[in-house]
């Protein structure tokens, strides 16, 4: 008696819900390209996404991109480059039928300050000295040890010496 119910109450219970997400979809998609706004070139590889969420998407080569999951109502679509200026739209999706927008993304200049790298030989020759000790060991009760590298090269099919110590 027991098992017709339990029977009856999952099917009752698949049923209800396979077909609630096909009731409740609420989630359109854009399409479009993002170009650069002073030439027009495709901008392959930029990013597109729903600001503030996680949902986005990459243009292709075209500059071509298919935002899929956006959801109802007024959101913010952005689109970014590195070295490119992000550009935004505010969008009205009223319902799942698919919308276009085109983005055009200015170049960002910046200029930036200058970098002075300076080297100190003593210590660079220190860290030589300290790699060196590390990496061919010390000699022992002041030995001397020779050690030769060698190179093969496919051309001539005969070793080269390369280094000796």
């Amino acid at each position: 008696m027991r098992c017709p119910f339990f029977i009856g109450w999952i099917t009752v219970a698949l049923l209800f819900g396979l077909t609630r997400p096909a009731l409740g979809q609420t989630t359109a998609v854009l399409t479009g390209y993002v170009t650069d706004a002073t030439s027009g070139k495709p901008m392959p590889f930029a990013h597109v996404y729903v600001n503030g969420s996680t949902r986005g998407a990459i243009t292709d080569e075209k500059g071509f991109y298919t935002l899929a999951g956006v959801p109802l109502g007024t959101v913010e679509i952005a689109a970014s480059f590195v070295g490119y200026q992000p550009a935004t739209q505010k969008i009205r999706f009223n319902n799942t039928s698919p919308q276009k927008a085109n983005f055009g993304l200015k170049v960002n200049e910046q200029t930036l300050n200058a970098v002075t790298v300076r080297g100190n030989i003593k210590q660079w020759e220190r860290h030589l000295r300290q790699f060196k000790k590390q990496l061919f060991g010390e000699p022992f009760g002041g030995q001397c040890l020779r050690l030769m590298l060698f190179s093969y090269s496919m051309r001539n099919r005969q070793p080269t010496r390369i280094y000796t110590k």
